[in-house]
């Protein structure tokens, strides 16, 4: 995910456009025809395991994050001592920050360049502040703020985008913390950079803006609204829409706004997207009351395959990688599945994961963590860290795509 990515079924505002009101014209929609849906079955999945890179255990509730390509990992300590911990992907410890703030809430972020850190802390009274280090620890700079926050940088670490949800404002500021621009979006926004840096996407449940990060000037401005979850490509050259009820459909739309093509959805799906690592496909995943998934082709919205899984669950992320693997997040009756399918959709192999939970994925899909909670007889959490290097599961198995 992008995100981490997380999160995330927004109620954003539908961009563009007023043809997603009346429905596409016949040049756009996709031909109805779809690929059939196919059950994958679990138990004949082969399962892989993999060993844990490092270890480590905390007298707290934790949230983790990682860098885009899983070399910087850092651990917010939401109890005890609150603060946070910076490691390798190692396991090496690289530094430390203990928070002397009145702690009611905390989180912590590896921003989108990889080399920044963000650390937000918010007070009872919900007056904080939130902190930029760089990746050595070094404080940069740091500003309060009232209520929750998202912030997220271009991959560059050339601008930084704050999103202040109690204030209705975005803050677009340059490295130093400078501001270059400011918008206003809804509380329950969001916003986020391509991958090239070159555009900014924020929406929320009235309208969606392109902004160009440089000059902080709107390329895209539309105030149409509609549930729905928004998505830019890596590249930023496409923009999908998912919708819900009473529409249930895919949109993709040109960076300039115009609708390429209208799919639709099965419906009672959560319908969460993803681009795949070139941009070539759209993922939709949640989808209907199986939590299916389905890939479509980016440029013509070809449906080349759906499926879902012989258990009753969820999926909770899903990853493309540069190697062509899609990694699934899929959790059944609290167990924690990470299954692997290649570009045609078939199942790769499994890793089951017990006892845990969370898991973190790299944006790159290379990278996994998991936490296991456990209480005590205090009725204190103790939570246990593991990160796994998900390149040795390629190396230590034979299957074939």
């Amino acid at each position: 995910m992008k995100r981490v990515k997380t999160k995330k079924t927004l109620i954003l505002i539908l961009l563009v456009f007023s043809v997603l009101l009346t429905g596409c014209t016949s040049t756009n929609n996709v031909s109805s025809q779809t690929a059939p849906w196919q059950e994958i079955k679990l138990e004949n999945v082969p399962q892989v395991t993999v060993e844990a890179l490092f270890s480590r255990e905390y007298n707290s509730v934790i949230n983790v994050s990682l860098a885009p390509d899983g070399n910087l990992i850092a651990v917010n300590r939401a109890q005890s001592v609150p603060g946070i911990e910076v490691f390798e992907r190692s396991g090496r410890r690289l530094w430390t920050y203990t928070s002397n703030t009145e702690n009611s809430g905390s989180v912590v972020k590896v921003l989108e360049s990889g080399n920044h850190i963000s650390y937000t802390v918010t007070s009872s009274r919900y007056k904080g502040q939130y902190i930029i280090f760089d990746k050595d620890g070094k404080v940069l700079w740091f500003k309060d703020v009232s209520g929750l926050v998202d912030i997220t940088m271009d991959y560059s670490g050339k601008r930084l985008a704050v999103l202040e949800h109690s204030t209705a404002k975005l803050r677009l500021l340059d490295e130093n913390g400078e501001q270059v621009g400011e918008y206003r979006v809804n509380p329950g926004g969001s916003v986020e950079f391509s991958k090239g840096g070159n555009i900014l996407l924020a929406a929320d449940d009235e309208r969606v803006s392109l902004i160009n990060p440089q000059t902080g000037r709107p390329s895209l401005d539309s105030k149409q609204s509609l549930q729905k979850n928004v998505l830019l490509a890596n590249q930023g050259q496409y923009v999908a829409v998912t919708t819900g009820e009473g529409d249930n459909a895919l949109y993709m739309f040109s960076r300039n706004g115009q609708v390429k093509w209208k799919r639709n959805l099965t419906s009672s799906g959560r319908n969460e997207i993803a681009f795949s690592h070139d941009d070539s496909y759209i993922y939709v995943y949640g989808a209907g009351s199986r939590s299916g998934i389905q890939a479509h082709m980016t440029e013509s919205g070809t449906n080349v395959w759906q499926l879902y899984f012989n258990r009753q669950g969820e999926v909770r992320n899903l990853v493309s990688r540069d190697d062509g693997l899609i990694l699934v997040h899929f959790v059944s009756m609290n167990e924690h599945r990470l299954i692997a399918l290649n570009q045609d959709g078939r199942a790769q192999w499994q890793i089951n994961l017990r006892d845990i939970n969370g898991l973190y994925l790299s944006e790159d899909g290379y990278t996994m963590i998991t936490v296991s909670e456990s209480s005590r007889e205090s009725g204190a959490i103790r939570s246990t860290l593991q990160a796994y290097d998900l390149k040795k599961v390629e190396r230590d198995t034979s299957i074939r795509r």
